[in-house]
C-alpha cells in the first residue's frame, strides 16, 4: 500500500528513507553509487540531493539525525580518503615503511595505486592530510630521491665495511635491498644524463667507484697482475692464481691473450700489457725458458741427459726434457726447435743412447783385453759394463734383444754363455 501511495504522489522522503534503510542492511554503509537504482528507483541520484541538501543546510534536524543513525556520509571522497588511510597505516604498523609495491591490495583496495596518486597529487591533497601521510614512518612524496637516499645509505654501508664501492652485480645487503641493481641503475643514470652534478660528485668521491664497470675490472685486474709480475719477477701469470681479493688473475690473463689472437685488445690495452713484460705466446716462453736452462745444464754436465726429477734452479728441467722427448715422438715438435736442441746434443731415445754407451765401453774392454768376458762386477771408466753385458745376454735368452744388435756383438766375439777366463803360465 506504501509503494502505491508514493508512487501516485512522486514518493515521500521517508519511501526514500526506506530504500536507504534498505541498501544499508544489504552494503553495509550509505555510499550508494550515483548512478545506482534500488527497486528501479534512482537512489543514487536522491543520496545526492540530500548531501546537496545538508550542505545548503535545507534538510531539517529531524532528517540530518535520521540519516547519521546509518551512518551517512556527507562527503565520499573525504571518507574513502580516510578508510584508505586506514590501510596504509595497517600496511605501515605491519612493515615498517610505506613502500607499497605497484600491484599490492590491502583488503580489496589497490593500495600499491592509492600510494602513487597521493604522491602525484601532493599540491592538491589538504595541509591536513599531507601531514596525516608524512607522520607515517617512512613516508616519502619523491619515490625517486628516496631511492637515491636509501641506496646511498647503504653503499657507504657497503664501502665502510669493503673498503671500496664494486658490488657485484647481483648483490643484496642483509635486509634484502638490491644494492648491486641499485648501482646499476646510477650508471644507467649517467648515461642518460639524468642524475644531478651533485649526485655525480658524490658517487665519483666514493673508494673505486667507476661509472663503467667492465672498464674499472679490467684495471683492476691489470693492477693486480702488474702487482703479480713485480713480485715474482716474471709475468708468466699460473692459470689458476688468484689474488687475495679472490680476482681470479689467471683466468684473466688467458682472456687477454684470446682476445688479442681474435683482434679484440685494444692497441691502448696491448701496450699497457706490453710495458709489463705481459707474456702473450705461453708455450714459447715456457719452452725458450727451458731451453735455456738445458744450455746451463749442458755447460755444466757434459750432455743433455738430463735426470727426470732434476731442477735447475727451481725449474724442472727433466719434466721438460720428457716432453720434447715425446712431442718429437708424436711429431709435434717445430723443426727449428729439433735443430736447436740437436746442435746441443740432445738425446732423443734415451734406451738407444744408453745402449751405445754400453757397446761404446765393450769395444775399449775388448781392445785391451781381447774378449768380451766381462767380470760382473766390472767398471770401466765408472760405467758398470759388467752389469750391462749381464743385460745383453738377458735380453737375449728372453728374445728381447734385435737381431742387429746381436749381430754387432757377434762380430766383437760376444759369448752369450759364461765360461772361465783361461789362466796364463
Amino acid at each position: 500500500l506504501r509503494t502505491v501511495l508514493v508512487e501516485a504522489s512522486t514518493a515521500s522522503w521517508e519511501f526514500w528513507f526506506g530504500l536507504l534503510e534498505t541498501y544499508h542492511t544489504r552494503e553495509g554503509d550509505c555510499l550508494v553509487p550515483t548512478a545506482h537504482k534500488e527497486e528501479d528507483y534512482n537512489l543514487g541520484q536522491w543520496v545526492a540531493v540530500q548531501r546537496t541538501s545538508i550542505r545548503g543546510c535545507e534538510l531539517s534536524d529531524e532528517r540530518k539525525k535520521k540519516l547519521d543513525t546509518l551512518g551517512f556520509v556527507l562527503n565520499p571522497h573525504d571518507y574513502f580518503w580516510l578508510k584508505s588511510y586506514e590501510k596504509l597505516e595497517k600496511f605501515n604498523r605491519r612493515v615498517g615503511h610505506c613502500r607499497v609495491p605497484k600491484d599490492y591490495e590491502e583488503d580489496g583496495l589497490k593500495l600499491g595505486d592509492w600510494v602513487d596518486r597521493q604522491r602525484q597529487n601532493k599540491s592538491s591533497l589538504s595541509k591536513e592530510w599531507s601531514d596525516k601521510l608524512e607522520n607515517l614512518g617512512g613516508w616519502y612524496w619523491n619515490k625517486y630521491e628516496y631511492d637515491w637516499e636509501r641506496g646511498l645509505k647503504e653503499l657507504l654501508t657497503f664501502v665502510k665495511d669493503n673498503g671500496h664501492s664494486r658490488t657485484p652485480d647481483n648483490y643484496s645487503t642483509k635486509q634484502g635491498f638490491q644494492l648491486g641493481r641499485w648501482v646499476r641503475n646510477r650508471r644507467t643514470d649517467f648515461i642518460n644524463s639524468t642524475l644531478t652534478p651533485e649526485k655525480i660528485q658524490v658517487l665519483e668521491g666514493l673508494a673505486g667507484w667507476a661509472w663503467n664497470a667492465l672498464d674499472w675490472q679490467w684495471d683492476h685486474a691489470f693492477a693486480l697482475v702488474k702487482e703479480f709480475v713485480g713480485r715474482e719477477r716474471h709475468a708468466l701469470v699460473p692459470t689458476k692464481a688468484i689474488a687475495a681479493d679472490g680476482t681470479k688473475i689467471g683466468q684473466w690473463v688467458g682472456v687477454q691473450r684470446s682476445n688479442k689472437a681474435s683482434g679484440r685488445l685494444s692497441n691502448e690495452r696491448v701496450l699497457r700489457l706490453d710495458s709489463i713484460g705481459f707474456i702473450w705466446d705461453k708455450f714459447n716462453y715456457e719452452w725458450e725458458q727451458g731451453f735455456s736452462y738445458l744450455k746451463a745444464y749442458h755447460a755444466r754436465e757434459g750432455d743433455c741427459l738430463v735426470p727426470s726429477a732434476h731442477k735447475e734452479d727451481g725449474f724442472s728441467l727433466g719434466q721438460w726434457v720428457s716432453v720434447q722427448r715425446s712431442t718429437k715422438a708424436s711429431g709435434q715438435i717445430s723443426e727449428d726447435k729439433g735443430q736447436r736442441l740437436e746442435a746441443l746434443g740432445f738425446v732423443w731415445n734415451t734406451l738407444e743412447h744408453a745402449w751405445e754407451k754400453g757397446f761404446d765401453h765393450l769395444k775399449i774392454y775388448h781392445a785391451r783385453e781381447g774378449d768380451c768376458l766381462v767380470p760382473s762386477t766390472h767398471k770401466e771408466d765408472g760405467f758398470r759394463l759388467g752389469g750391462w753385458v749381464g743385460k745383453q745376454r738377458s735380453a737375449k735368452f728372453n728374445g728381447k734383444l734385435s737381431a742387429e744388435r746381436e749381430n754387432r756383438l757377434k762380430q766383437l766375439g760376444f759369448m752369450w754363455t759364461t765360461r772361465a777366463r783361461p789362466k796364463t803360465k
